[in-house]
């Protein structure tokens, strides 16, 4: 059952383990996180998605990795990077932009209206 998100201030707030995931945001946090190390390892693209809740909790929108690509937020779009050799990435071409993007809370809000 979601819980209520302290972003978002919505029953949208999704736990799984040690996973917590505002569906209607996009920000996610690690119960257990090693925060320095994620931050110092991070783009700071990721880093400025920084969101410190009203108890000091640190959140990050949501990101994909791979040994060589990335699925970064970018103002309200997501971006596809690849990393180079020198631990630093490249944007992909314009064409992996995502303009339409979606929250998932709101797709499946869509989705059970759509029934």
């Amino acid at each position: 059952m979601y819980k209520q998100s302290p972003i978002s201030n919505k029953k949208s707030l999704l736990q799984e383990d040690d996973l917590l995931l505002c569906f209607d945001s996009g920000y996610h946090r690690y119960l257990n996180w090693d925060l320095q190390t994620f931050e110092s390892k991070s783009p700071d693209e990721i880093v400025k998605t920084k969101f410190i809740d009203q108890d000091g909790n640190s959140w990050f929108k949501l990101t994909m990795f791979t040994n060589t690509l990335a699925l970064l937020p970018k103002e309200e779009r997501w971006i596809v990077v690849k990393w180079q050799s020198d631990g630093n990435f490249k944007y992909l071409p314009s064409e992996t932009e995502f303009p339409d993007f979606i929250s998932a809370y709101d797709y499946f809000q869509k989705l059970r209206n759509e029934d």
